[in-house]
């Protein structure tokens, strides 16, 4: 398998899980501490974020070679829009998304990721798939830079207005 199989097989889950599937962008995610994966999909209109996360099912030689790289959905689905985030943080290396619900998911979306890879004969092997999603990448940390100023845009505090003193009016 190499990264354009699992780019497909990651949006054959998409569309498998998500009924307007079409309407979203697609790109791999990790959480930076644990490493948890997560497929995030994200639209403009209206601004929203899908979260599901994903596992890539390394083959087993039980199963043989045919499910190599298969990909399930390993938790439930969360989506975060603009009528229910609360925050969205940037780091600089890695996004922070908070619900008004109170659910917290963390994330980077790097340009390129290694997979296990098996070998020929369906078993583990020694090297890995790679997974290049710089443009994607490069959409996505966009997307998240627009989704921010858009809330930014909500808190923001209009300038004070000043008007001009009581005037005295003129006595005939």
């Amino acid at each position: 398998m190499d990264g354009e199989q699992l780019k497909r097989a990651f949006g054959e889950l998409f569309r498998d899980e998500v009924i307007n599937h079409g309407d979203y962008s697609l790109v791999y995610g990790q959480a930076p501490s644990s490493g948890a994966a997560l497929l995030i999909g994200y639209r403009r209109t209206p601004l929203e974020l899908m979260f599901c996360p994903v596992e890539v099912c390394p083959p087993s030689p039980a199963r043989g070679a045919m499910t190599e790289g298969m990909v399930r959905r390993a938790g439930p689905i969360t989506s975060v829009s603009l009528t229910d985030v609360a925050t969205v943080a940037d780091t600089g290396r890695w996004y922070r998304v908070e619900s008004v619900t109170g659910r917290r998911i963390v994330f980077e979306v790097p340009e390129t990721l290694h997979f296990p890879a098996a070998s020929s004969g369906g078993y583990p092997g020694d090297g890995a798939v790679v997974l290049v999603q710089g443009q994607d990448a490069e959409d996505f940390h966009q997307f998240m830079s627009d989704f921010m100023d858009t809330l930014d845009g909500f808190y923001a505090v209009p300038d004070v207005i000043e008007f001009p003193g009581p005037t005295l009016l003129a006595s005939a």
